[in-house]
């Protein structure tokens, strides 16, 4: 990975319920990610 992203999260499910994230760490290729990618990643099986 090249570099190393730090950032805040808040999900709401529609069903009830949520996932809260304060300084998370993330290392990404590159040199940034977008929002929609950033969702893809955190809900892929390979943080699980």
């Amino acid at each position: 990975m090249d570099k190393r992203v730090k950032f805040n999260f808040e999900i709401e499910f529609t069903n009830g319920g949520g996932v809260q994230g304060q300084d998370f760490c993330l290392d990404i290729d590159g040199d940034d990610i977008t929002n929609e990618e950033l969702a893809k990643y955190l809900f892929s099986q390979e943080l699980l």
